[in-house]
């Protein structure tokens, strides 16, 4: 009978996006942590993440999972699915240490069958992280029962171990700002903003792009204002965003996998702008002289009330340095 072999790796980590594949590298590259493996849940819209990743990073033990849905919200067949997913993993893949980025429903399901074989640990994946803790993420009753209280946290790695405290449980809460000093000197040389300058940073809202441009072109005191795009943005939005920026003094950073904590090192720009990013609450780590602009406030009075954009707005009051606009 064919028997299934064991590998054991020492750290874990469960991602859903490139930027939380980059995140556990740095994780790694500033812990010193070796014998790591990586599970990646991939859906048709962040495909593209994995590959890029794996493009960049082939040496490394990489997992994919492929989901034709989205995994938060637990159903009866969802359920199913995740269970014999990870019940298989679980057989081939032991590891002392699990990391993961969110506590969403199918996190869950993945502490549940690993629960008491390893130490649970969670990093912080920005705003998400508040919101969805105290968020039922499974509306049938029954597996609200059975989710409960498994993800028990030994360490919570975060931007602001203080404020974590208030919303996260967890033993222990650790300083970590997921950025390293870059050693790749190519980038310096795209065309990237100066001290001088802004950036905006897009995020994976639906917007009203017009209003969006209608704010930040209030910027009189900056040479230029650049746009980041999120890596989840489209080719049909860019193209859109395009469209509506031109004659304006705003320009596009090309490249969506560029993070925009390199940007922020790199250009050290005299403000960082958006709606709700969590780079906002990262730029005064990284830069010290840059002021971080919240535009929440004026693009709810020019558009109206969006539960989603309140709800992280009111997370992100919580942070004092930030501008408010």
């Amino acid at each position: 009978m064919f028997k299934l072999k064991t590998k054991t790796f020492e750290n874990l980590f469960l991602t859903s996006s490139y930027n939380q594949l980059k995140k556990s590298l740095i994780f790694c590259e500033k812990n010193n942590l070796t014998n790591n493996a990586f599970i990646f849940f991939g859906r048709k819209g962040n495909l593209d993440h994995f590959r890029t990743f794996k493009q960049e990073n082939n040496k490394l033990k990489l997992i994919y999972i492929p989901l034709s849905f989205k995994p938060n919200r637990i159903r009866t067949l969802k359920y199913i699915y995740f269970m014999i997913i990870f019940k298989l993993i679980n057989k081939i893949i032991a590891s002392k240490k699990i990391f993961f980025f969110n506590c969403m429903g199918y996190n869950n399901i993945f502490a549940k069958i690993y629960k008491n074989q390893c130490e649970m640990n969670l990093i912080e994946d920005g705003l998400v992280n508040y919101k969805f803790f105290k968020k039922n993420y499974t509306k049938n009753k029954l597996f609200n029962s059975l989710f409960n209280n498994e993800l028990k946290f030994k360490n919570y790695y975060c931007t602001h171990p203080n404020y974590a405290k208030k919303y996260i449980k967890s033993e222990n809460y650790i300083l970590f700002i997921p950025y390293l000093p870059l050693k790749n000197k190519n980038l310096t040389s795209l065309d990237m903003p100066n001290h001088n300058d802004a950036i905006f940073l897009n995020q994976n809202y639906n917007i009203d792009i017009e209003a969006i441009i209608s704010i930040i072109s209030s910027f009189h005191d900056v040479e230029k204002i650049y746009l980041k795009l999120h890596p989840n943005n489209t080719i049909e939005h860019t193209i859109e965003i395009e469209k509506k920026i031109k004659d304006k003094n705003i320009i596009i950073l090309k490249n969506k996998y560029i993070s925009a904590e390199d940007i922020i090192q790199i250009s050290k720009p005299k403000y960082v702008i958006s709606l709700n990013s969590t780079s906002l609450i990262l730029s005064k780590m990284i830069s010290q002289n840059t002021i971080p602009i919240s535009i929440t406030p004026t693009y709810i009075k020019l558009t109206g009330i969006n539960n989603q954009i309140i709800e992280d707005y009111n997370i992100l009051k919580q942070f004092d340095f930030i501008l408010f606009k």
